[in-house]
């Protein structure tokens, strides 16, 4: 891993040496970066205090790479994971990335015209519990363990429109009101 410091840009940024940002990556990046210096946050990432260390787009290019391969954070390398966490469970504080997540979709269903909800497709597995206690619930089908069900809606083009955590409803439960609970403006 590279130990980039302060002045970063965002076409050098290597993670672990086998990973090398899209251009569809640099623009979520642009575009949370966007997000957070219009946020309560802005200051925190000018490099206006002297223990920072890391770039804002340093630490938005290694929080992607982990929600984006469902890795864990200690494979960013022992050095650097403790504090790129800290920056996510921070910038998570303020629904940032809920909250660009949900501005991508509406640009996308503006710019589709809604051509790609004519038909959806659904995507349900159940995960078993073991130590944890949200939304859990005994389930019938795998030997009465506790098991949290996520349900994934996507478009015909496989685009999660919505993402649904529950315990053990059913899929026709799911119905389009819950789909389209977030008014799309």
């Amino acid at each position: 891993m590279i130990n980039n410091k302060k002045n970063i840009s965002i076409k050098s940024i290597i993670i672990k040496n086998e990973y090398t940002l899209s251009p569809i990556d640099k623009k979520i990046i642009r575009i949370l970066t966007k997000n957070i210096n219009n946020s309560q946050y802005k200051n925190n990432y000018n490099f206006t205090y002297p223990s920072q260390i890391y770039s804002l787009q340093f630490i938005l290019a290694h929080i992607l790479f982990i929600i984006k391969y469902s890795a864990t954070w200690r494979t960013l390398g022992i050095h650097i994971y403790n504090n790129i966490y800290k920056h996510y469970i921070k910038l998570n504080k303020i629904n940032l990335f809920k909250d660009t997540y949900i501005e991508l979709l509406q640009k996308y269903l503006i710019k589709t015209k809604n051509k790609t909800l004519r038909s959806l497709y659904t995507d349900t597995t159940f995960i078993v519990n073991k130590k944890g206690i949200d939304n859990k619930a005994r389930n019938k089908y795998m030997k009465n363990k506790n098991c949290n069900k996520v349900s994934i809606i996507t478009d015909n083009k496989f685009i999660p429109i919505d993402i649904q955590k529950t315990s053990n409803l059913q899929d026709c439960s799911f119905s389009l009101a819950k789909l389209f609970k977030h008014k799309f403006k």
